[in-house]
């Protein structure tokens, strides 16, 4: 029979594809995931959310397409993940181990034409339910800006469930943006996973001139007070780049469940 998988030859490059951008020491994971004893002190856990599918967190369904920038773990994957926790989780010869992944300290994307960020720290509390926070920061580049690239960061990442910012053009007027379930008027998001985007050579984002930007987080205390403020870094088209199709977010939605 085939030898059984081994941390370093098999499964530590899973991990360093599909779980360390959140399982790191500064991401949204709640512990790390590099080392082989930071992932056999929990196999069973481990196993758990592999066969439930809730990690890594990939909720688009499978039997519509295939997706692109799609997290899940392929078949391949998972059947080295089974193999290797009912096999006890071997080490193997640290030989074997790929080179370790450097993950950025500060922008992923490198450094922004400009950052936009919410007017102060907001103060979460250590326990109870947060409301929705919504932050609104007004935007004056002198013109029209084409986004090619966004991110968001945070400063405490534990707290954070989600951000997402929503554009209201200089002529829309009103609160926060909350009509028809709170999608309209997408412009960029922070998830699990998901704290840069680009887009495609020739495709852009407009942020037309004067625009507000509203940050929307979602706070979700985890015992400790903490102070959080949320930045989103945004990256320009160069003058001589040609922007041949605007980006642009359609929310399908139902509210009469």
């Amino acid at each position: 029979e085939p030898a059984a998988p081994t941390f370093h030859r098999d499964v530590e490059p899973i991990l360093q594809r599909r779980c360390q951008v959140c399982h790191r020491p500064e991401g949204v994971g709640p512990f790390p995931l590099l080392t082989y004893d930071d992932v056999a002190a929990d196999l069973a856990t481990i196993a758990e959310v592999v066969s439930d599918r809730r990690m890594p967190p990939w909720h688009a369904d499978p039997s519509v397409g295939r997706f692109e920038n799609s997290r899940a773990l392929s078949d391949a994957e998972r059947s080295t993940l089974f193999a290797w926790i009912e096999a006890g989780g071997p080490r193997g010869d640290p030989a074997h181990a790929p080179p370790a992944r450097e993950w950025p300290t500060t922008w992923t994307l490198g450094e922004p034409d400009a950052i936009v960020e919410t007017p102060a720290p907001y103060r979460v509390p250590a326990t109870g339910v947060v409301d929705y926070q919504y932050f609104r920061v007004p935007t004056d580049f002198g013109e029209d800006r084409w986004i090619t690239g966004m991110e968001v960061r945070v400063e405490a990442p534990t707290v954070v469930h989600h951000v997402l910012v929503f554009v209201k053009y200089p002529r829309e007027a009103g609160p926060s943006p909350q009509v028809r379930g709170g999608l309209e008027g997408y412009f960029a998001s922070a998830l699990p996973g998901d704290q840069a985007m680009t887009f495609p050579a020739g495709t852009a984002r407009r942020l037309p001139r004067g625009s507000t930007l509203v940050f929307q987080v979602h706070y979700t205390p985890d015992g400790e007070a903490r102070a959080d403020r949320t930045r989103l870094a945004l990256y320009f088209a160069k003058p001589d780049q040609e922007i041949a199709r605007e980006a642009r977010t359609v929310a399908l939605y139902s509210t009469g469940f």
